[in-house]
């Protein structure tokens, strides 16, 4: 199967671009396809991602028993491991920080990482307290507890799936909004008070599949994207 984002499909957001089905929008401020195992954090657009701790297991062609990807990475469980995302794109959204972004993630859960939590990022570079995005333990439903809460249904874990979130964080103390997409299809949306330049501001670092205390289970990544902005759309 041809890669989720490949070389004729930059400028899409699409479910599958072997399909040719997207809405054209900005080309990414940064995509990793994985495509090169001695350089795991190389870029196809963008800076490099940066490999802290132990080194995620790369694998040329990763199958889900039906789909399969050329160029994938299986993340490492534990406090120190994680990759480095560099956020270019300054400040936005009204305040210091950048508040308003997207976040792709091609992605699927090894069986032994199926009733464990998964982090999928987290904005503390520091990385003293939780991440601040999870698939869940016990349902696999996507968030966190607080201030987000979770989606009202799970995430298919076992096989691939393109999970896009959209930040639009504000002042407002109602009209903070994350969208989760799956698959091309509008799958939640997290409301939440306030956060401008907050826990979801980002800084000009992110840390991927990072958590303060390990629940940061392994997952299969084909493809990470982010784009300094809320401009993007799905069908």
């Amino acid at each position: 199967m041809k890669r989720f984002l490949s070389a004729a499909c930059l400028a899409l957001l699409s479910v599958d671009c072997v399909s040719g089905q997207g809405t054209p929008v900005s080309t990414p401020t940064g995509l990793w396809e994985f495509g090169n195992s001695a350089a795991i954090g190389q870029a196809t657009l963008g800076s490099n991602l940066t490999v802290a701790g132990a080194a995620p297991a790369y694998s040329a062609n990763l199958s889900d028993g039906t789909k399969s990807l050329s160029g994938a990475i299986t993340t490492v469980v534990g406090k120190a491991n994680r990759l480095v995302m560099p956020n270019p794109a300054g400040a936005n959204g009204g305040g210091s920080f950048t508040n308003e972004y997207t976040l792709l993630f091609d992605i699927f859960s090894p069986s032994a990482s199926r009733s464990s939590w998964r982090a999928l990022f987290q904005t503390n570079t520091a990385n003293t307290n939780d991440a601040d995005y999870f698939i869940r333990n016990s349902d696999d439903r996507l968030g966190i507890s607080s201030p987000l809460g979770y989606s009202g249904s799970a995430i298919a874990e076992a096989s691939w799936t393109r999970l896009v979130l959209v930040f639009d964080v504000n002042a407002s103390l109602t009209a903070s909004t994350v969208r989760a997409y799956v698959n091309g299809s509008l799958f939640h949306t997290h409301n939440f008070t306030g956060g401008r330049d907050g826990t979801y501001g980002l800084e000009s670092t992110v840390l991927m599949f990072a958590d303060n205390n390990a629940e940061n289970a392994s997952l299969n990544v084909g493809a990470l994207a982010f784009w300094g902005k809320t401009r993007m759309a799905l069908t």
